[in-house]
């Protein structure tokens, strides 16, 4: 689903240059893709609401969630796959190339996700834990959680689910076990000050 959101995110932007909106907890990889046709990333929390706040933007051509949700502004401001496939055909119509040779071209990216269980009244403390034992070099606050900020393409992003007792967990790391190791580590450690 997130390399969806990279392949469609890069034949768009060829084609109209304009900005596109994802969730914090997508690979950086975006970036790179995005920049290399002249067009930026908007970060948001993740979530269909805050992806279809950005789209209200003129600048933004495509929003995607980073599980295979699409929204196409110029069609409207919510999560739509028919709108989502056939932009894509239109798109991949016009690059003559095939869905597999644009995969190609984009750098390989690594995103895990796991949730823990947490108990409601834990919640507060789970988020405190995160930011004080951060070994992080560089920490960003918002989104609705932390995200842990250790190279370019080396992150984790923690925050709390607000409708069930989880939380979440997102890495991305310069290798498949690269991200496993950061997610495990910071897994490991909320269920240690869970326990």
């Amino acid at each position: 689903d997130d390399r969806a959101a990279l392949i469609v995110s890069d034949l768009e932007c060829a084609e109209s240059h304009g900005g596109v909106a994802l969730p914090v907890t997508t690979t950086r990889v975006a970036e790179q893709v995005t920049r290399y046709h002249g067009a930026e990333v908007v970060w948001t929390a993740p979530g269909e609401a805050e992806l279809s706040a950005q789209v209200a933007d003129n600048h933004i051509v495509l929003a995607a969630d980073g599980e295979g949700g699409f929204i196409i502004p110029a069609v409207g401001r919510h999560l739509d796959p028919v709108a989502a496939f056939v932009r894509l055909m239109s798109l991949v119509a016009r690059t003559r190339l095939t869905v597999s040779a644009i995969d190609e071209r984009i750098p390989a990216s690594y995103v895990v996700d796991t949730h823990v269980i947490t108990p409601w009244a834990k919640k507060g403390m789970v988020m405190r834990l995160v930011r004080e034992q951060s070994d992080a070099p560089e920490l960003e606050d918002g989104f609705g959680g932390v995200r842990l900020v250790y190279g370019p393409r080396r992150w984790v992003f923690v925050a709390t689910d607000a409708t069930e007792a989880l939380t979440r967990l997102w890495a991305e790391g310069e290798s498949q076990s690269d991200a496993d190791d950061l997610l495990l580590r910071w897994t490991e450690r909320l269920h240690a000050a869970l326990a």
